[in-house]
């Protein structure tokens, strides 16, 4: 192991050779767990993860379930406009932890790592709002994007920068960490203007963001690869239910999902909300 710190921090360094198969042929017991690249663990003593997380993450979902059905908002799971910005919420925190376990290899040190990783997202996600709404843009053609990007990823040479600058590695390693909140906040702000109703596709995103921050510990398990394949997934799935909202279109209108709103005698109903598209 290599750690280098103060102002050597700046010096180029060659490419780092992966030894993980010659130390494993060295180590005598086979359970011996090696970090990696792809499983930068030095803390944990086997692939799982620990039983105060899988009984904190538990109480907290059904604390919210219980939340939803009291409230009566669980009609949104059949709906694909909330849908669409559920899984855009989950993949948001995903790609978050995604990118600050592969930048602490880059940089390191903790407050560094989460430094740029939050600065590089939210440049990234206000440089798209403002493209949003300056230009008309196709959500098709930034899932197109996203797909490419994402799987590009699984095979972007992370090693590779560490020969780098230290700016040249914020360029490159941060801006390729943080391009897809790019293309996604744009498919996020043109949808939400599409569609409309702020308050209930704002309060589903986050929702699926505490989602999204749950399935973040299963990169304990098998290490920045799953997170990027569920990423991957989470992004296809609100491209589906995107699309199916978007196909309910006749006679010039746009069916929004069933709304559920109490009467005078405190009883639910749905009624549907018809409005023209966005133009």
């Amino acid at each position: 192991m290599l750690l280098i710190e103060g102002g050597a921090r700046d010096a180029k360094l060659p490419i780092l050779v992966e030894v993980g198969s010659e130390l494993r042929a060295r180590t005598t017991n086979p359970k011996t767990l090696l970090a990696r690249d792809s499983w930068p663990f030095l803390y944990l003593a086997d692939r799982s993860i620990p039983g105060a997380v899988l009984v904190t993450a538990a109480l907290f979902l059904l604390m919210v379930w219980v939340v939803l059905r009291r409230t009566n908002r669980l009609a949104w799971k059949s709906s694909p406009l909330h849908l669409h910005f559920f899984f855009l919420g989950a993949r948001f925190l995903l790609l978050e932890t995604k990118a600050v376990t592969q930048l602490s290899l880059l940089f390191g040190g903790t407050w560094i790592v989460n430094s740029v990783v939050i600065s590089a997202f939210l440049a990234m996600a206000l440089l798209a709002n403002t493209l949003a709404g300056l230009y008309k843009v196709s959500v098709a053609a930034m899932y197109s994007i996203l797909l490419v990007l994402l799987i590009a990823d699984f095979w972007f040479p992370y090693a590779t920068i560490n020969s780098l600058s230290t700016a040249a590695k914020l360029l490159v390693g941060g801006g390729w960490a943080a391009l897809p909140v790019f293309f996604s906040g744009i498919v996020f702000s043109t949808s939400l203007q599409r569609f409309g109703r702020p308050a209930e596709v704002l309060g589903v995103n986050l929702f699926g963001a505490v989602l999204g921050g749950i399935f973040e510990n299963a990169v304990m398990i098998g290490g920045t690869p799953i997170l990027k394949a569920l990423a991957l997934g989470m992004y296809v799935a609100s491209a589906v239910a995107a699309f199916q909202h978007a196909g309910r279109v006749f006679d010039g209108e746009l069916v929004s999902e069933p709304v559920r709103c109490a009467t005078k005698d405190h009883s639910v109903v749905d009624r549907v909300q018809r409005r023209t598209p966005a133009q």
